[in-house]
């Protein structure tokens, strides 16, 4: 009797823990929940190990086993295991009593149920965001395809006002987002209608496309004609390919890439919707990240290293500003968060450098190296390990200008690791 009391004391004190009241209310008021979320994760975290054990301990015993089963929907379950949770609620569903086999089927039938409820809100969340994002953005085209030289200044003004008011849904949904995507499918189809939306509305919204109306005041001639039709051309050619690596249309290990390739080379369009590919790409695979950037800048890379030394010249530049613009996705606190990443590319991409030495080894310098600056200290010792056990028994004599990256590369994690030794490195 005195355990019965205790299990039961032990039921309303958790009640009273997340909020309910313990004594019903002789009026019709409604009960509050004050910090009801943080309380059930407290008391989730509380009784993580002890709950199973007593559910184990009086599983034969209805009169201590109701409170104890009761406690379960006051608790935020998805701090357990699924694993945890599946034992608990099999046991307790197929190894008692006759009676409490009811009962605790009945309690998981009621949270299964409350379970397919909530999916289905959360899918037509997901549905209704869609479509009235895609409502909006049809409408905003629309409009601008109806604006020309005659077109009113508050016409201009409305379309404009739609124009931000899209954006800013745009970058409300973005925040909500969850980072890393959670399982299922649904925030996986709202970023893909986001990043497709943006990169449109940055198309429609190019400053050469409305260079012809009151929205730039500017005129044109028969080469901003030209200009203009090109720029559109290879702005509709790279959202249509990245369209197809958002939704997964084609594998992602090719294109992905060949698009990121070209950032920062064909104006602050394409710039744009490479950088929110790259925004999708994080959140839906963020463990390629590494990979895909390797290799897009691989690809920079070599696609100039010919005899032709301005050529050469050009692949540099093109590698140098691939590089610029990747590495600005680690700034802050977010080479911290990215830190493996970071490295994975740097080991990644060595081995790539030294692949017929001397032949590739201005990669180190010019692609490895804004990475390497990233890193703390204790990685740069290992890098600088690596390289120089790699360099191990060469001749650099023979080719000291093809070498001369390599010593640049190697000096520069020296001067970085005697400057943290020195407390003037993170």
């Amino acid at each position: 009797m005195y355990a019965t009391n205790l299990v039961r004391l032990l039921y309303a004190f958790a009640r009273k823990a997340v909020g309910e009241k313990i004594v019903p209310a002789i009026d019709n008021r409604k009960q509050y929940y004050t910090q009801a979320q943080d309380s059930r994760r407290e008391l989730t975290v509380a009784m993580m190990k002890s709950y199973p054990q007593l559910l184990h301990k009086y599983i034969a015993d209805k009169a201590k086993v109701s409170p104890l089963v009761e406690i379960m929907r006051l608790l935020k379950l998805e701090l357990y295991s699924l694993k945890r949770q599946e034992q608990v609620m099999t046991f307790c569903s197929t190894d008692s009593q006759a009676d409490l086999q009811d009962y605790a089927k009945n309690k998981l039938k009621d949270l299964e149920n409350n379970l397919i409820i909530k999916l289905k809100v959360a899918i037509k969340e997901v549905q209704v965001k869609c479509f009235l994002l895609l409502n909006m953005y049809l409408y905003v085209a629309w409009c601008l395809l109806s604006i020309d030289l005659q077109s009113t200044e508050e016409s201009i003004s409305a379309l404009i006002s739609k124009r931000d008011s899209l954006f800013e849904q745009l970058e409300c949904i973005t925040r909500s987002l969850p980072n890393p995507p959670q399982e299922g499918r649904g925030e996986n189809i709202l970023s893909f209608r986001v990043i497709v939306i943006q990169a449109e509305m940055w198309c429609l919204f190019k400053k050469s496309k409305d260079s012809s109306t009151v929205l730039d005041n500017e005129t044109e001639d028969e080469d901003a004609n030209a200009e203009y039709i090109e720029d559109t051309n290879r702005d509709a050619i790279m959202l249509a390919a990245a369209k197809l690596v958002a939704t997964r249309s084609v594998p992602m290990d090719y294109l992905a890439p060949k698009i990121i390739s070209h950032f920062g080379m064909h104006g602050a369009s394409i710039t744009d919707i490479i950088k929110h590919l790259i925004s999708v790409i994080r959140k839906t695979s963020n463990d390629e990240i590494p990979i895909i950037f390797l290799e897009a800048l691989k690809r920079t890379y070599e696609r100039h290293v010919v005899d032709d030394e301005s050529l050469m010249r050009k692949s540099y530049s093109d590698c140098k500003a691939l590089v610029s613009g990747l590495s600005t996705t680690f700034i802050g606190a977010a080479r911290y968060k990215h830190k493996s990443e970071i490295l994975n590319i740097v080991k990644d991409g060595i081995p790539y450098a030294f692949s017929d030495a001397p032949e590739h080894l201005s990669f180190l310098e010019v692609a490895v190296l804004p990475f390497v600056s990233k890193l703390p200290t204790l990685d740069i010792l290992e890098i600088l390990k690596d390289v120089q056990k790699r360099s191990e028994n060469v001749n650099m004599d023979e080719d000291p200008s093809g070498w001369r990256p390599y010593s640049e590369f190697v000096k520069y994690l020296q001067k970085c690791a005697k400057n943290d030794l020195q407390g003037t490195n993170y």
